[in-house]
């Protein structure tokens, strides 16, 4: 049975964060069980009750992705141009860049899977 990419993620919650890193000052990729999420475009969010975006001070941002970790990831959700993670203390939110239009602002990488996202879906 071929199952579609959602399918195949749903199969995989709740996982649990196991590592975030900041690749470069404004880049995070967050690990939770056999997935990655590495970050490139604008995004927003909340860990542990507090505010996170892509512009903070990079030590700032990475003290707030420490915060997710140790903890589950429940949900992604996602559509044209957007990404939603729930997680159990917060939650990220990656929006695509409107000004390049087919710039890809986020990737997921699943055990022989990679979804990408941006204004071209």
């Amino acid at each position: 049975m071929v199952r579609n990419i959602r399918e195949r993620i749903g199969s995989l919650l709740p996982a649990t964060v196991t590592s975030s890193e900041l690749v470069s000052d404004t880049v995070p990729v967050i690990h939770a069980g056999a997935m990655g999420l590495q970050i490139w475009g604008a995004f927003v969010g909340q860990s542990a009750g507090e505010a996170m975006w892509d512009e903070m001070d990079p030590q700032d941002l990475a003290v707030r992705l420490k915060a997710f970790e140790m903890n589950r990831l429940l949900a992604v959700d996602g559509g044209p141009g957007w990404l939603h993670l729930d997680f159990t203390n917060g939650w990220i939110r990656v929006v695509a860049a409107t000004t390049y239009r087919s710039w890809e602002s986020w990737e997921m990488t699943l055990p022989k899977i990679t979804w990408k996202g941006g204004m071209d879906g």
